[in-house]
């Protein structure tokens, strides 16, 4: 079948959204919705489209960071390999390439979670100035969110920033600071405030959060 540039611009409408409408499409491509339904049976039929999936999201199905692992399979301890291989249920896909020794496989763990710990604001009570600390499981660069809020609830303050990247899987973050003012710039009055500490890795999309107490003198 030869394929002409209508034909490329609706395989483009499909392989970025399979659930498309034709009649989407025919807008898209400048002909009527019949023509783009005959143009998609005849690519079918012919072979050219084989099949439609759905995309799922490793991590709403439990599975948490993905690597790609090598190794070199040394002679007579392939198979023995490949067997147990399949026994782990992390391990999604495995690939042999056939010009070397080498094996790849592709693994997810699906025990991941963005911790965080051991959170406080120093000092507390404070009068003119706290910092927020809190230890972290992440190796990346997180987003971080506090919102404060009255007792009874209402929004008073929110301090956007992040944490740097560290490279290590055990982290403290205290680079975030609060002179006790409102998002309007004026000073809040003494009493008891909630805190919530919201963070979300750039890296996996992972998020967190947890609920303190503070306290303005």
């Amino acid at each position: 079948m030869k394929l002409d540039s209508i034909h490329t611009k609706i395989l483009a409408a499909l392989q970025s959204n399979a659930r498309i409408s034709n009649t989407q499409i025919a807008a898209a491509v400048g002909i009527s919705s019949p023509a783009v339904a005959e143009r998609i049976k005849k690519m079918e039929d012919s072979a050219v489209i084989l099949g439609y999936h759905a995309k799922l999201s490793p991590r709403k199905l439990g599975h948490g960071m993905r690597a790609l692992i090598t190794i070199r399979a040394f002679m007579g301890r392939l198979q023995p390999f490949l067997y147990k291989i399949n026994t782990y249920k992390e391990v999604v896909n495995c690939y042999r390439i056939t010009s070397t020794k080498e094996i790849q496989f592709v693994v997810f763990d699906q025990n991941e979670s963005l911790e965080i710990t051991n959170i406080l604001n120093y000092p507390n009570p404070f009068i003119n100035y706290t910092e927020f600390w809190f230890n972290h499981n992440s190796s990346g660069v997180l987003d971080v969110s506090i919102q404060i809020f009255t007792i009874s609830g209402k929004l008073i303050k929110t301090i956007n920033s992040y944490t740097n990247a560290s490279g290590s899987t055990s982290s403290i973050s205290r680079n975030i600071t609060w002179d006790g003012t409102d998002d309007f710039g004026s000073k809040i009055g003494k009493g008891v405030y909630i805190y919530k500490l919201n963070v979300k890795s750039q890296l996996t999309g992972l998020k967190s959060e947890k609920i303190e107490k503070l306290v303005i003198f």
